[in-house]
């Protein structure tokens, strides 16, 4: 099953191109979410949250995961 998410989106991003996505609830749990793996320092990619579409597909665990960004 596929379903589009329409929201705020944390990406990582490397030369300018998403690697990885995952959609948030809010601006306010993007930026959350962000400030908590900035704090690890275990990470020195670059975080960005931003309004966008995601194309989600239920797997088989019942949960929905993003596969693909269709607007930044």
């Amino acid at each position: 099953m596929i379903e589009i998410f329409t929201g705020f989106i944390l990406f990582l991003m490397s030369n300018g191109q998403p690697m990885e996505f995952t959609p948030r609830e809010s601006l306010s749990d993007c930026l959350a979410t962000k400030r908590k793996i900035m704090r690890t320092g275990a990470s020195e990619e670059m975080w960005v949250c931003k309004k966008g579409k995601l194309k989600l597909e239920k797997k088989t665990d019942g949960q929905f995961h993003p596969i693909e960004v269709l607007e930044e």
